[in-house]
């Protein structure tokens, strides 16, 4: 069994942006039964065994891991999402924003290098790595020769954002109506709670303005019952971190679709999963309706 000692503690910039990876894993893992071990954070993260144990420790600390014998057992997902919100924002979560705006905007050229991006960000060559890392695992950034980096292009564009959008008009309306689709009322509910707290006038960052909302589709994607639906949604949701950051700085119109969400929610918790779908295509299909208007 592990030995850990669950007392809250301070986290450094590593370890909190490592406690943020394992969330990622946990909830990827679509299984509440499936257990997290420190060799498997060990070779996934590519990082030594030390702050991954003061990662889990804090993982464990704040609700959303149990100690098991075999290694951490995973708490609900609502645990997670609170989990990852009490994380502190480390130095490589601003300059990751300011590299994609830039990269967006044109400043930034396809190829970069660590030290012109030190120099251009006057950031700690440790956040810029981890800031590339992160990009890395999102698939946005590829290493390159030496210590230059490579966006795919994933970024570039609006129709990367249209495709995006009409691959989920495809696949999440249809989750709904899926034969395992089975309702997590629990789950449903806590989500719930948190559209009702920000639409009722609830101070909240872009950041969990945009967690929230990948939170309401991702856990209906789960509930499909469906473990590639899940997959394509949560891969989704990773890219749009990166693409719609900007979008929820417009509080009015993500309160808007907050709203939206909750007509879905209340439809399927009272056993109307054919409202809930036809609500969830005119949900996506406005949002294409909408980004086909800022093109034109």
């Amino acid at each position: 069994m592990p030995s850990m000692t669950v007392a809250t503690s301070r986290v450094t910039p590593l370890q909190a942006q490592l406690a943020n990876d394992i969330l990622d894993m946990a909830l990827n893992a679509n299984d509440p039964e499936h257990l997290l071990t420190e060799a498997d954070c060990v070779a996934r993260l590519r990082v030594s065994r030390s702050p991954v144990r003061a990662a889990l420790k804090h993982l464990v600390a704040h609700g959303a891991l149990l100690v098991h014998p075999r290694g951490f057992g995973i708490c609900s997902t609502a645990a997670l999402q609170a989990a990852r919100l009490a994380l502190p924002r480390t130095g490589s979560e601003p300059l990751l924003r300011k590299l994609v705006d830039d990269y967006l905007d044109g400043v930034l050229r396809e190829t970069m290098f660590e030290n012109e991006l030190i120099e251009r960000y006057a950031a700690s060559k440790g956040d810029v790595r981890a800031a590339l890392q992160r990009l890395a695992e999102q698939g946005v950034v590829t290493r390159s020769r030496g210590h230059g980096w490579s966006f795919h292009g994933v970024l570039s564009g609006a129709q990367a954002d249209l495709e995006s959008y009409r691959l989920r008009l495809l696949l999440e309306p249809a989750g709904l109506l899926e034969p395992t689709f089975k309702l997590d009322r629990p789950r449903l509910e806590h989500v719930r709670s948190a559209h009702q707290r920000l639409i009722g006038g609830a101070e909240a960052s872009a950041t969990e303005l945009f967690e929230l909302n990948a939170s309401f589709h991702e856990a209906l994607a789960d509930m499909s019952g469906n473990r590639f639906f899940s997959q394509i949604v949560r891969q989704q949701s990773a890219l749009r971190r990166l693409l719609e950051y900007r979008v929820y700085r417009d509080n009015r119109r993500t309160r808007e679709s907050l709203a939206e969400h909750l007509d879905m929610i209340d439809a399927l918790l009272k056993g109307r999963p054919e409202d809930a779908s036809a609500k969830m295509r005119a949900h996506l299909s406005a949002a294409i309706q909408r980004r086909l208007v800022d093109r034109s």
